[in-house]
C-alpha cells in the first residue's frame, strides 16, 4: 500500500518538491504500531500537533511496526524552516492524515519512503539526502561531566561546587556545569524563572566565582555555566529595558527575546560573551531554546554561528528537544531530555539522539539515583552511559563507597574503550546496542534478545534482567553467562 501525496511533484526515487502553505500526506494504518520522530515515540494517537523548526526537533516522522520497521516515512530536507506538523487519525479511511503547515507558501523538498526498513536505516538514508556537514566539537566536549542541578538545584553555591567537584574529579570527572540558581541570592522556588534575564552572579552564593573557576582549572577541570539566553523574567531589569524585543504571551512570569531582531540578538550574544570572558568559563549550557515562540527563531543559526566564531574552543550544551541536525552544524554538545532516576528512559532517549545526530558529543541526561540504590542498578546507569558520554548530577558527598567504586570502575572502562564506544559504528536492536568492528565489538545487552555480532572479541555489558546472554555469530548461537551489572569478554 502506498502513501497518498498532495501539492508535490516527484523529482527522484524518494524526493518530492512543492510550493504551498500546506502539504498533506495520507498514511494507511497497516502493520503500524508507533509514530517515531527525534522527539520520541508515541503509540498510535488520535491526533498530535507539534511545532518543528531550528529550535525544536528534526523534520522526519516515521510510522513504525512492532518489530521496528519504518513502514512509511515523511520528512523535509530543509532543516531551518518552522512549521507545524499535525498527525490525525481518519478512522473511516483507516489512515493517518499528516499535514505540514507553514506560515506562508514555502518551497519544500520532501523525503518520502514507503518501503519497509529498520527505522535506524531510514534515519541514515534520510540524513544522506539532507547533506548537512556537522562541525566537530572540541576534544574537551567528550570528557565525563558533573552538573549541580539534581544534587542541589537552586541552592548551588561556591563551597558546595568546589567540594563536589574535588570528589568527582577523584572519580574521573573533569567538567563541571553550574546550573540554575547562580544569579539570585535566595534558595528559589523550583520551576520559577521570574529572576532570569539579567544574568549577574549572586555574590551571596559565589563570593568569588573567578577564584573558584581558577581552582577548578588548577585541578585540570573545565567549568560551564547555565543560561537560558532568550528567557526574560518579569522581575529582571531586562524585562523593562528590552521590552520591545520580547515576544510570546507571558507564561510563568517570563517572556522571550526574539532572534529576528539584530538589537535583540546582539544583546543575547553580548551577554553570553560577557559571562565567558568575565569569569573564564569554558562554555555554556544553553537551556530552553525550544521555548522560543513560533516565528521567533529565524535568527537562531546566526546566534549559534556567532558564539562558535567568537569562542571556537568553548563548549555549548543543548538539550534533546533542540539538539537537532540544524544545530549540529555549529559544533554543540547534545544532551538527552530530563529523565532523573530513570536509566531505561535515558537509554531510549539517547538511542534516538545518537541515531538522528551521531556526530556531536552526546551527554546522557545527568545520571542520578537514590543514595541507597541497589548496586546493580547503579551499574545499569553506568553501563547505559558507556555508549554516550557519562554525565552525572547528585550530591557526591552523600555517595556510598560502593557507589563511588562503581563509578570509578566504569569511567575507567569508558576511557579505555572510548574510541570504540564513540567512533566505531552504532547499531540498535530493540534497546540493545552494538558498537565496534570485526576485531572488537562492545554490546550493551539491556533487553533479553538474540543479538547479532561479528567481532573476534566481544565485550558484553549485561544490564538486562537475565544472566543468560544470547549472541549470534557466523550463523551460530552462543549462550554466555554474564552476571547482571557486570561485563565479560567473549572470544
Amino acid at each position: 500500500m502506498k502513501l497518498k501525496l498532495e501539492n508535490v511533484d516527484k523529482i527522484s526515487d524518494k524526493l518530492y518538491k512543492g510550493r504551498a502553505k500546506e502539504f498533506t500526506f495520507r498514511v494507511p494504518v497497516v502493520d503500524v504500531m508507533d509514530i517515531l520522530s527525534s522527539l520520541g515515540k508515541k503509540h498510535l494517537p488520535w491526533s498530535d500537533r507539534q511545532t518543528i523548526g531550528p529550535q525544536r526537533g528534526i523534520p522526519l516522522v516515521m510510522f513504525v511496526s512492532k518489530d521496528g520497521l519504518a513502514r512509511y516515512s515523511i520528512g523535509t530536507i530543509e532543516q531551518g524552516y518552522e512549521f507545524t506538523l499535525e498527525v490525525r487519525l481518519d478512522e473511516a479511511a483507516a489512515e493517518y492524515v499528516v499535514k505540514f503547515e507553514y506560515r506562508e507558501p514555502t518551497e519544500v523538498t520532501f523525503y518520502v519512503g514507503d518501503e519497509p526498513a529498520h527505522w535506524q536505516a531510514v534515519v541514515n538514508d534520510y540524513r544522506g539526502y539532507v547533506r548537512v556537514t556537522p562541525m566537530r566539537a572540541p576534544a574537551a566536549a567528550y570528557e565525563p561531566t558533573f552538573c549541580s542541578w539534581y544534587g542541589i538545584h537552586h541552592q548551588v553555591n561556591q563551597k558546595w561546587s568546589l567540594d563536589a567537584m574535588r570528589l568527582m574529579h577523584e572519580l574521573g570527572v573533569s567538567t563541571y556545569i553550574i546550573d540554575d540558581g547562580w544569579f539570585f541570592p535566595e534558595k528559589g522556588e523550583w520551576g520559577s524563572y521570574v529572576k532570569t534575564g539579567d544574568w549577574r552572579v549572586a555574590h551571596e552564593k559565589f563570593h568569588n566565582l573567578n577564584a573558584m573557576v581558577a581552582d577548578m582549572h588548577a585541578m585540570g577541570c573545565r567549568v560551564l555555566l547555565w543560561i537560558a539566553p532568550f528567557m526574560v523574567g518579569k522581575e529582571s531589569n531586562t524585562y523593562k529595558s528590552m521590552a520591545k524585543y520580547l515576544r510570546g504571551p507571558e507564561n510563568r512570569q517570563v517572556r522571550w527575546l526574539t532572534t529576528n531582531d539584530e538589537q535583540a540578538l546582539n544583546h543575547v550574544v553580548d551577554t553570553c560573551a560577557r559571562l565567558i570572558n568575565d569569569y573564564g568559563m569554558d562554555g555554556l549550557k544553553l537551556d530552553f531554546i525550544d521555548s522560543l515562540p513560533y516565528g521567533e527563531a529565524n535568527g537562531l543559526g546566526t546566534f549559534y554561528e556567532r558564539l562558535k566564531s567568537m569562542f571556537p574552543d568553548k563548549v555549548f550544551e543543548l538539550r534533546q528537544m533542540y539538539a537537532n541536525i540544524f544545530a549540529s552544524q555549529y559544533g554543540m554538545i547534545f544532551r538527552g531530555v530530563d529523565t532523573p532516576l530513570d536509566y531505561w528512559s535515558n537509554l531510549s532517549n539517547m538511542i534516538l539522539l545518537r541515531a538522528f545526530t551521531p556526530e556531536p558529543p552526546l551527554h546522557m541526561d545527568y545520571l542520578y539515583w537514590h543514595y541507597d540504590e541497589h548496586e546493580v542498578n547503579v551499574a545499569r546507569h553506568m553501563m547505559v552511559s558507556m555508549f554516550f558520554i557519562p554525565t552525572f548530577s547528585f550530591d557526591p558527598m552523600k555517595l556510598k563507597p560502593a557507589h563511588k567504586a562503581i563509578i570509578r570502575k566504569w569511567l575507567d572502562f569508558y576511557n579505555e574503550h572510548r574510541d570504540t564506544l564513540l567512533n566505531k559504528g552504532f547499531r540498535v536492536q530493540k534497546l540493545n546496542i552494538v558498537v565496534g568492528d570485526n576485531s572488537k565489538q562492545i554490546v550493551g545487552y539491556f533487553q533479553p534478545d538474540i543479538v547479532e555480532v561479528d567481532g573476534a572479541e566481544i565485550y558484553v555489558l549485561n544490564g538486562s534482567e537475565s544472566e543468560t546472554v544470547i549472541l549470534k555469530r557466523e550463523g551460530e548461537y552462543e549462550l554466555h553467562r554474564v552476571p547482571i551489572g557486570e561485563y565479560k569478554v567473549v572470544k
